[in-house]
């Protein structure tokens, strides 16, 4: 589970590797400008909305907009590496279903790779929720903002740092976020607008979007989801 599974590591490698990676997109695109994706794949920026959404706790980019939550949206990954109890391979991750969890709709995903574990996340606001340990956590907070951080649990900080431009096998992709973990040695997630996590980089794990397909919805608060089950 994307959340729930993810230790952090240090910021040295993670921002070396993605520096790599921005410069690997942006030399094989930029004599054709930012504009154009010529893979047929990803995010053309023309097609990505960089205004501003209103928050709750501030103007700003909201971060439910980063994961498109609707039955039947679903990822395939790459998995390398055995963390966590992960089995390397392509694994698809799917909205099962939506449901009530302690008094909260939510969502339920499943394992990104392959295990038989499920995610809970829900929308409050404009920022994600996940459930862990029988309680509802902040996964994703707002506003998506360059060094904003938060509290998960007592012992989990994240920090948000914007990236940009990010190339996976699945594509280029604009306006991605990079969830860094404080604590060393663990995992952290890269993710880009409208399409989810990108990529999850750890000591021994490597994860990377090799497809998706999701609906061009706008995620739901938690009243939305309220209002349609009466």
């Amino acid at each position: 589970m994307l959340g729930t599974l993810l230790a952090e590591r240090n910021n040295g490698p993670v921002r070396s590797l993605i520096g790599l990676v921005l410069v690997a997109s942006l030399s094989s695109g930029c004599s054709r400008g930012r504009s154009q994706n010529d893979e047929a794949t990803g995010i053309p920026s023309d097609q990505v909305d960089s205004t501003p959404i209103a928050t709750d706790e501030g103007d700003g980019p909201a971060a439910a907009a980063l994961v498109p939550l609707a039955v039947g949206n679903a990822w395939t990954y790459r998995v390398e590496g055995s963390d966590d109890g992960c089995v390397e391979g392509l694994h698809t991750m799917r909205v099962l279903r939506e449901e009530r969890v302690a008094e909260r709709p939510a969502f339920a995903l499943s394992d990104y790779c392959g295990r038989a574990e499920e995610q809970l996340v829900a929308v409050q606001g404009s920022q994600l929720l996940e459930y862990q340990n029988a309680a509802w956590r902040t996964w994703l907070a707002t506003p998506l903002a360059e060094g904003r951080n938060w509290s998960e649990t007592r012992d989990d900080h994240y920090t948000w740092h914007k990236i940009g431009w990010v190339k996976v096998e699945a594509g280029l992709f604009a306006d991605c976020w990079q969830r860094q973990p404080e604590r060393d040695n663990a995992f952290s997630e890269i993710f880009c607008e409208g399409a989810g996590v990108v990529s999850v980089l750890g000591p021994n794990l490597r994860v990377e979007l090799v497809s998706f397909q999701v609906g061009q919805v706008t995620p739901r608060t938690v009243d939305d989801v309220s209002e349609a089950a009466r």
